[in-house]
């Protein structure tokens, strides 16, 4: 089993809410597996500092890191509307929520999660992450059976998108250039043996 790390490239803290991004691979960009970021999205008690509930949501990296780049360009607009990325619970870390002090998953079964980027109307850069029971598709995809069990909301400033968006990008370039770096100290060694 790979060994898991918690690289936090970014997080943005509202009093009761938290989104988090995070690496959870090595330190090395992996150019023949998948590379996955997971959004974490977290609501607590601001009093307590105690968990609510928690989704989180593994995506691609270099597709969000596309993504997000429009903001950084200037390309992103209303007219890009809103765009949904889908995970399942294959994806590691099922949606927990607090009942009685302790963590319950919010769906029993098959699990599918949902996040969904877009503007609203006064400028702010809306994410929103949906669980709910799920149906495992014919590509092998876990995609929503029926409504959204929970979900949470999280709205961030164009200034904030931005940074978001730019510490995503800088984060997914330097750690291509590191796994590249390690290919050629590897291959150089392997042709030094043979």
């Amino acid at each position: 089993m790979a060994d898991y790390y918690n690289n936090i490239i970014h997080k943005i803290d509202r009093k009761g809410k938290l989104l988090s991004v995070k690496d959870l691979t090595n330190d090395e960009w992996d150019v023949t597996n998948y590379n996955n970021y997971r959004f974490e999205f977290v609501e607590y008690d601001p009093k307590t500092n105690s968990m609510i509930k928690k989704i989180p949501f593994f995506v691609d990296a270099d597709e969000i890191t596309a993504y997000l780049g429009q903001i950084t360009t200037g390309n992103y607009s209303k007219t890009i509307g809103w765009h949904t990325f889908f995970a399942g619970s294959r994806s590691r870390g099922l949606a927990i929520k607090n009942e009685n002090g302790s963590s319950v998953s919010i769906v029993k079964g098959t699990e599918s999660r949902k996040m969904t980027i877009g503007i609203n109307e006064s400028g702010y850069f809306v994410f929103k992450v949906e669980v709910g029971n799920g149906k495992v598709g014919d590509n092998g995809q876990i995609l929503p059976a029926g409504d959204p069990v929970d979900s949470i909301t999280f709205g961030i400033s164009p200034k904030e998108a931005v940074v978001l968006a730019k510490a995503i990008e800088t984060y997914t370039i330097a750690k291509k250039m590191l796994g590249i770096n390690s290919y050629i100290r590897n291959k150089t060694r392997e042709q030094r043996k043979g």
